[in-house]
């Protein structure tokens, strides 16, 4: 986890079938369509020993979400989309977020992070019970 840590920009020519997936948890097309403009930056942090921080800022709106792994919290997402969280780390050190839909008809979300290099790290999300996945790579920012 602690290799997460850090300020990531989304990488916009890396940033493949969103508008998918967003369509396949019940975004409207307008809001679809915003969604794939928006360049988000989201900042990784340890608050204590058994907290941590995951902060997205975007053009439109931002987020703090505050979290202890196995631990559920009430969300409502960047989309407006209301739901509750549990993160985890895997078996293989990535950080996995599942987003149980509150919203009658939306699918869950699953979301990881893993880091690829250095620099970058992937961050992929699915639609749980669909075929849809999407896949977007973040760069390490300084500062």
């Amino acid at each position: 986890m602690k290799e997460l840590v850090g300020k990531w920009k989304l990488d916009w020519d890396r940033n493949d079938n969103f508008e998918e997936y967003l369509k396949a948890v019940g975004i409207p097309m307008l809001f679809r369509k915003l969604g794939k403009q928006v360049v988000p930056t989201e900042e990784i942090t340890q608050v204590d020993d058994n907290t941590w921080s995951l902060y997205v800022v975007a053009s439109v709106r931002h987020s703090r979400l505050h979290f202890r792994f196995g631990e559920e919290i009430h969300e409502t997402t960047m989309d407006g989309r209301k739901c509750v969280s549990r993160f985890e780390v895997d078996e293989e050190g990535v950080l996995v977020q599942y987003q149980k839909s509150l919203n009658p008809g939306v699918p869950d979300t699953k979301i990881t992070r893993k880091r690829s290099s250095s620099n970058l790290f992937i961050q992929e999300y699915e639609a749980v019970g669909t075929n849809v996945k999407s896949v977007r790579k973040f760069v390490r920012q300084e500062g």
